[in-house]
């Protein structure tokens, strides 16, 4: 993994987040948290994270059924959409691993960004997107 950063963004920083997400945030706080993690002392993404998990299986159900998918591919699809590697997989493909707000207390250690960190970021994003 990664790690993490010990400070919020710059304007200029969440630019070049959102242009990798290739997504503009009308309320760029939503991509503050959900980049943040509770380590910090802030708010963090946890909550959003809960939200993110279902509208991201939401998401797949529906691309997957305008692909023609059937209903017991759509069931294994959707195992595969909850939390665990592709979250994680995704976070880092996307090169957001680094930017993962962590408590300056967790900077010490190596792989501060964890696999569960990072889909929980993941996750977060997705709800940040959808909200």
């Amino acid at each position: 993994m990664q790690v993490g950063r010990a400070t919020p963004w710059t304007e200029v920083e969440l630019d070049r987040i959102e242009a990798r997400l290739c997504y503009r945030f009308a309320d760029r706080d939503l991509l503050r948290r959900a980049l943040t993690h509770s380590s910090t002392g802030l708010m963090g993404n946890d909550d959003l994270a809960r939200l993110g998990d279902r509208v991201h299986a939401v998401w797949v159900a529906r691309r997957a059924y305008h692909l023609g998918a059937s209903a017991h591919d759509l069931t294994i699809l959707l195992g595969l959409a909850g939390r665990g590697p592709a979250q994680e997989r995704l976070l880092l493909e996307l090169e957001l691993g680094g930017e993962v707000y962590v408590g300056r207390a967790m900077l010490f250690g190596p792989d501060v960004v964890t696999k569960d960190m990072a889909s929980t970021a993941f996750e977060a994003i997705v709800a940040a997107i959808e909200l």
